[in-house]
This record gives structure tokens, C-alpha cells and sequence, in this order.
């Protein structure tokens, strides 16, 4: 699958969250590598945050990506 994907998770029962951090680690060469002259080849960097909708989350995930989504209550 090379399409980014919609993650929507309804959170409703966690009272009020908003994101608060998105760390995506992805690159567009699924063997890409990092190396001596290249050390942050592939490295982590900022997603989009989301949006949250009704204590609903909707991110776009890249394909082939490994994420961190940090909530925290507002």
C-alpha cells in the first residue's frame, strides 16, 4: 500500500483530549537507510496534529510509517 491513510478512533470515553504531538518516522524509499554521510536520512519529524471533531480523531497516516499520537486532556 503506498496511499496515505485516514485514522479516525473515537474517544469519546476518555473525556476531553485534543492532540497534542504527532511524530512520524517515514520515508518515501521503503529502503532507505541512514548512514555516515547521510545520519538523518530517515529520521523522526512533525506530523499534522489531526483534528478532533466531537471527541473524534481523524490524522492522516503516511504509508509505511511507524507514528506516535500524543493526546492530553484539555
Amino acid at each position: 500500500m503506498k496511499e496515505n491513510i485516514e485514522l479516525t478512533c473515537d474517544l469519546r470515553a476518555f473525556g476531553k483530549l485534543q492532540p497534542s504531538e504527532h511524530i512520524v518516522l517515514h520515508h518515501d524509499d521503503v529502503k532507505a537507510v541512514n548512514s555516515e554521510n547521510a545520519p538523518d536520512n530517515v529520521s523522526p519529524k512533525k506530523g499534522t496534529h489531526g483534528k478532533m471533531d466531537a471527541g473524534q480523531l481523524t490524522i492522516s497516516i503516511p504509508a509505511l510509517s511507524w507514528n506516535v499520537i500524543r493526546l492530553t486532556k484539555e
